[in-house]
């Protein structure tokens, strides 16, 4: 090592074993080295979902590359309207009747 590096290493060494703070810096610096650690892999683990929901968002345009087309009849959307739109899940639908409005 040169002597930079030497001079570096005993300052840091100075630093963290002072007798009287050098044990708070330990335990900063551990704490801070700790949340590091954790930040990264939060941001690792959100980057690895995101290229696993495009992967496999991917496999299913491959599988399903366009939409079937549906038979629908005007009774059959009215209901679709009604038990998607006009009202929230566990609420009883208004009667609405789609040919009259």
């Amino acid at each position: 090592m040169t002597r930079t590096k030497w001079l570096a290493a005993g300052a840091l060494g100075m630093y963290f074993f002072d007798p009287r703070s050098g044990r708070g810096r330990r335990h900063r610096a551990r704490d801070r080295a700790g949340g590091l650690v954790r930040r990264f892999r939060g941001r690792i683990d959100r980057r690895v979902a995101g290229a696993r929901a495009r992967a496999q968002a991917l496999v299913a345009k491959a599988t399903h590359p366009y939409e079937q087309p549906k038979d629908l009849n005007d009774v059959t959307l009215a209901d679709k309207v009604k038990s998607e739109v006009l009202h929230p899940p566990g609420v009883e639908a208004p009667h609405h009747e789609a040919w009259t409005g």
